[in-house]
């Protein structure tokens, strides 16, 4: 039996989206002055911006990943189709020193969300830029998982990782809860929608007793978490630096 749980400590984020920082190359050019012709074959001075063309398919900007572009903060990575495309991602990953939201979704197959996962944990051992990652729905199961937890160890720059929708046991929740307990930058962890029990979750929960950064944990939607479990999560997070200052600032009177 599960609690939907309703709290700063786990997510609604039906409103998130709207504060990710604008996905696609943003232009860093200044307003260029330019010379064009009227209807009447006159020349007439103007300003005109011209802003930056968007890649368009995952392999455009997978190109702009790996040539480091500094105008390209955050972008979403669709419908990745082949494991050719993982390691090529992770590879642009190792060496970009300006990317900071990653988005990717894949419905092709079992084997690549596990792929893509693998690849994106041996490049946040050395990347240093990246902070947030989305990689819900994308049909990873354990082994991805672990792949993933070897480079959560070492990370020092990921705060928010959304592992949401995909089909991790509590095998894979095992092994990213031991590398909670060498991390401490990553706030946000989401793991709703999996298939992780009451084991998972008691691993997690014991691994915040060395991780002291994370102040969000989100386990609703799992197979069999016990409420008590959640409670228990739910509690200790409640007590984090982060949220004693969000709930301060929720009590705290407006004034006159």
């Amino acid at each position: 039996k599960q609690e939907a749980l309703s709290s700063p400590f786990f997510s609604n984020r039906s409103t998130e989206k709207s504060s990710w920082p604008a996905m696609g190359l943003k232009s860093s050019k200044p307003q260029e002055t330019i010379a064009r012709e009227d209807g009447k074959g006159f020349g007439v001075s103007g300003i005109l911006t011209r802003p930056p063309r968007q890649p368009q398919t995952w392999r455009e900007r997978l190109a702009v990943i790996r040539d480091n572009n500094p105008d390209l903060i955050a972008t979403d990575l669709r419908q990745i189709d082949n494991t050719e495309g993982s390691r090529l991602l992770g590879a642009a990953l190792k060496t970009n020193t300006h990317l900071s939201l990653l988005y990717v979704t894949t419905e092709t197959s079992m084997t690549m969300g596990d792929a893509l996962a693998t690849e994106i944990g041996e490049a946040i051992k050395v990347n240093n830029t990246l902070s947030t990652l989305y990689l819900n729905n994308v049909l990873m199961n354990d082994l991805g998982a672990s792949g993933l937890a070897a480079g959560l160890r070492l990370n020092a720059s990921l705060k928010k990782i959304d592992l949401s929708m995909n089909r991790i046991t509590s095998v894979g929740a095992c092994a990213l809860a031991e590398a909670l307990r060498e991390n401490y930058t990553l706030t946000k962890f989401f793991l709703c929608g999996n298939l992780i029990t009451d084991d998972g979750a008691h691993a997690l929960l014991a691994a915040l007793d060395d991780n002291q950064s994370l102040d969000l944990l989100d386990l609703n939607s799992n197979s069999s978490i016990d409420v008590e479990t959640l409670s228990r999560i739910r509690l200790l997070l409640r007590d984090r630096p982060a949220n004693r200052a969000a709930a301060f600032s929720d009590t705290k009177p407006a004034r006159e």
